[in-house]
């Protein structure tokens, strides 16, 4: 019998689903609106939803909002970063509840584009039902 081979040699540091969405008036040139979803099945900081929302409807800077703040965090310190720079600021509260968040987004009169994404044609909004990140081993 063969030998089992590993598929991925690489740590797992997320799994789960992470959904976004960036609008624009210009086609993409500037952004009026930007939203990240994650819905955390397993992490080292546990399971849980984030809603990382930029947007001048709130009237403020970025916002956090998340049910458990741990894996918030982490999404700050690991993955946030790569995709948003102004998302893994870890100085920005976490607010329990996207009820604001989602009243703004219905409110949004930006459009989303067509946009190049790790080297590929993409969109500027994503559905993405399952995922998971990894890093190489130590």
């Amino acid at each position: 019998m063969a030998e089992p081979q590993m598929v991925d040699p690489h740590d797992v540091v997320m799994t789960g689903e992470n959904s976004f969405i960036r609008l624009s008036n210009d086609g993409g040139k500037t952004l009026t609106d930007r939203v990240s979803h994650w819905r955390v099945l397993w992490s080292p900081a546990g399971q849980g939803h984030a809603l990382f929302i930029e947007s001048g409807l709130l009237g403020r800077g970025p916002t956090l909002y998340a049910d458990n703040a741990g894996v918030a965090r982490y999404l700050q310190r690991t993955i946030e970063p790569l995709l948003y720079k102004e998302f893994g600021d870890e100085s920005l509260p976490v607010v329990e509840g996207p009820d604001e968040a989602v009243r703004a987004h219905h409110a949004a009169g930006a459009k989303p584009f067509p946009q190049e994404r790790f080297g590929k044609p993409a969109s500027s909004c994503c559905l993405a039902w399952s995922e998971s990140w990894t890093r190489p081993r130590s």
